[in-house]
């Protein structure tokens, strides 16, 4: 019997409290997730503002941008590869009449020979980037991958 009393009090103290409120909730909004664009993600185009972007991206090994350029009305096509559009390290072919016969696209990607020094332009997947195959010195071959947000129209071309 002497747990009675104890018993007691507990029973009485938490019906004397009454039931529990429910704490008021605001209703969900539900908002649609926003995009943040960031200079880590994008690279701007090496395109002028006349052009069309066939392919871009940032390199990421690199911190250059790689863009494939077209005359708007097809008549020619550019590769650029350069930190931005005033410090530009190459720019293949220099001249742009007949330019386009100087690529090839197939489904490896869009190719082009500068002198003895191959390069492709790949998409694979969810990657991309831009392989370099060195004729006379093999061991300098390179995959340069794509980072962040890539631009791929070359199936337009």
């Amino acid at each position: 019997m002497k747990h009675y009393p104890l018993i007691l009090s507990v029973v009485l103290l938490s019906a004397c409290s009454g039931p529990a409120e429910k704490p008021e909730v605001a209703p969900t909004v539900v908002t649609p997730p926003v995009v943040t664009e960031t200079t880590e993600s994008l690279s701007p185009s090496l395109c002028q503002t006349a052009e069309k972007t066939v392919f871009n991206c940032l390199i990421g090994s690199e911190n250059k941008t790689v863009s494939v350029c077209a005359a708007s009305d097809g008549s020619y096509l550019q590769y650029r590869y350069g930190l931005d559009n005033n410090n530009i390290d190459m720019v293949f072919p220099k001249t742009e009449p007949n330019s386009r016969k100087q690529f090839q696209y197939d489904a490896a990607g869009l190719s082009f020979n500068n002198g003895s020094i191959q390069y492709q332009i790949y998409t694979q997947g969810r990657s991309a980037g831009v392989k370099t195959f060195w004729a006379k010195a093999p061991q300098k071959n390179k995959d340069l991958a794509c980072v962040g947000q890539i631009t791929n129209k070359l199936n337009e071309l």
